[in-house]
C-alpha cells in the first residue's frame, strides 16, 4: 500500500485567510509529527486546533455520515422515553445518510435504493454469540412491516443505547459498511443515576458536557434565526455543564477548559465578546445550515488539549429576513457626580435586544452601556476665611 497523506490546516488561522496548510505523511515518528505541528502548522497549547481538507491515498476514505448527531425526534427534541414507550426510529428519527463533498466543503443527502440504514443484528461468527448494534437489556425489537428500521421499545430505566449503521450495494448485490454512529439514551433515576456504581449521575464519570441538547427560541419552539437575526449562543445556553448532586450545573474554567466554534463562513458573521468562548453570530443564509461545538480540556497530566465532547445544531432554510426597528437610539450621556451616563446604543423592538451599532451586529445589555456616576472627588484644601482674634478661619475642599 502507497503512503497516506492527509492535508492539515492550522483552523485558527485558516478561519483568518491564511494558509498554512501541509501534507503529512500517516505513520511518520512521533518526534517528526510534533515538530511538524509546532515549527510548520504553528499549533501550540493555546491554540491546538486542526483540520483536514484533502487525502491522497491508493484506497477511498469514506465520507460518510448519518444523521441526526443525536437521538431525536425531526424537531430536534431529545428522544428519552419512559418504560414501555416506544422509539419508531424510521418515523420518529427520520435518520439520513450524508455524504461529505470535498469541493463545497459540505453535506449532501444521500438517497437511493443502493444504500439503506439499518441496526444490525447477527451472530458472531467466532463465538456464535448474538452480536446486536443495540442494548438487548434496554430495548424491545419489534419489525415493522415493510421497512428496514424497527421499532425500539424500552424495557429498562437505566441509560441505553443503540446504533445505526448505513450500507451500499456494490454491483454484485452485495451489501457493504460505509458508516455507523451510535445513540446513548439517558436514564430514567431522577438523579440520572443508571444504576452503577456512580453518584454524578452520569455512568460515574462527571466530565463536562456541551449543552444543550435542542436550542429554543423566547417561545420555546426550536430555534431557527431568519437571515440577518443577531443570536448570542452564549445566552442561549451553550456552555459545558456537569452533575452536582444528580443536577447539570454550568462549570468553566479559562484555564482548563474552551469552547471551540466551527461553522461556515458563508453562512454565518461572527463577533466574540473577551473573555468568552461562545460567540454571538448573524445568519446570512437562507439555505439550511449548521454551527458546531467542540469542548476542548486541558490534561494536567501531559499538558495537552484534548477534545471531551462535540455538539452539532442544524437549522431548516427559511425565507424570512430579519429587520431590525429601532425604537430608541440613545446617544452618549456623560457620567456626573451624582447620576450615571451611558454609552449609544440601540434598542430592536422586533428581536427586542440591545445594540451597540446602528447596523445591528453587535449584540449588548442596557446594563453593559451604563457608565457608573463619577462621584465626588475633592481637591486640596483652600483657605476660605482667614482666623481672627475671635473667630477660627475655614478651609474648604
Amino acid at each position: 500500500m502507497k503512503d497516506v497523506k492527509v492535508y492539515a490546516q492550522n483552523l485558527r488561522s485558516y478561519n483568518m485567510g491564511l494558509d498554512q496548510g501541509r501534507w503529512i505523511t500517516l505513520g511518520i515518528e512521533e518526534q517528526e509529527l510534533q515538530r511538524i505541528l509546532t515549527e510548520q502548522l504553528h499549533l501550540t497549547e493555546n491554540h491546538p486546533d486542526m483540520a483536514i481538507f484533502d487525502y491522497q491515498a491508493d484506497f477511498e476514505i469514506s465520507e460518510y455520515v448519518i444523521m441526526p448527531e443525536n437521538a431525536t425526534d425531526a424537531d430536534g427534541n431529545v428522544l428519552n422515553p419512559k418504560v414501555g414507550e416506544q422509539i419508531d426510529i424510521a418515523k420518529d428519527m427520520q435518520p439520513q445518510l450524508f455524504r461529505y463533498e470535498k469541493d463545497t466543503k459540505k453535506l449532501s443527502p444521500v438517497t437511493g435504493d443502493n444504500y439503506k440504514i439499518i441496526i444490525y443484528r447477527g451472530t458472531d461468527e467466532e463465538t456464535g454469540e448474538p452480536d446486536n448494534d443495540y442494548d438487548t437489556e434496554g430495548w424491545k425489537w419489534i419489525e415493522v412491516s415493510g421497512q428496514e428500521l424497527p421499532i425500539l421499545e424500552r424495557i429498562t430505566e437505566n441509560g441505553t443505547s443503540f446504533a445505526l449503521t448505513a450500507l451500499e450495494k456494490d454491483e454484485d448485490g452485495r451489501w457493504n459498511y460505509i458508516a455507523r454512529r451510535d445513540y446513548q439514551v439517558d436514564s430514567l433515576h431522577d438523579d440520572g443515576d443508571d444504576g452503577d456504581d456512580g453518584d454524578n449521575g452520569d455512568h460515574g464519570n462527571n466530565t463536562p458536557m456541551l449543552g444543550p441538547d435542542v436550542l429554543t427560541d423566547a417561545n420555546g419552539n426550536k430555534l431557527n434565526p431568519q437571515v440577518g437575526e443577531v443570536i448570542d449562543y452564549a445566552k442561549k445556553g451553550v456552555a459545558l455543564y456537569h452533575y452536582v448532586n444528580g443536577n447539570l450545573t454550568g462549570v468553566g474554567d479559562p484555564e482548563t477548559l474552551k469552547i471551540e466554534t466551527v461553522y461556515d463562513e458563508n453562512d454565518w458573521s461572527v463577533q466574540y465578546t473577551e473573555g468568552w468562548d461562545v460567540p454571538t453570530m448573524t445568519r446570512k443564509t437562507k439555505d439550511a445550515t449548521w454551527i458546531f461545538f467542540k469542548a476542548w480540556e486541558k490534561k494536567l497530566e501531559t499538558g495537552r488539549w484534548e477534545i471531551i465532547d462535540t455538539k452539532r445544531y442544524e437549522f431548516d432554510a427559511t425565507d424570512k429576513v430579519h429587520s431590525h426597528s429601532w425604537v430608541t437610539k440613545n446617544v452618549v450621556k456623560e457620567a456626573t457626580c451624582t447620576e450615571a451616563g451611558n454609552t449609544e446604543y440601540w434598542y430592536c423592538s422586533a428581536c427586542k435586544k440591545y445594540f451597540s451599532d446602528e447596523a445591528g451586529t453587535k449584540e449588548t445589555t442596557l446594563a453593559a452601556t451604563v457608565i457608573p456616576a463619577t462621584g465626588h472627588h475633592y481637591g486640596e484644601y483652600q483657605l476660605t476665611k482667614e482666623a481672627t482674634a475671635l473667630e477660627e478661619g475655614v478651609r474648604t475642599a
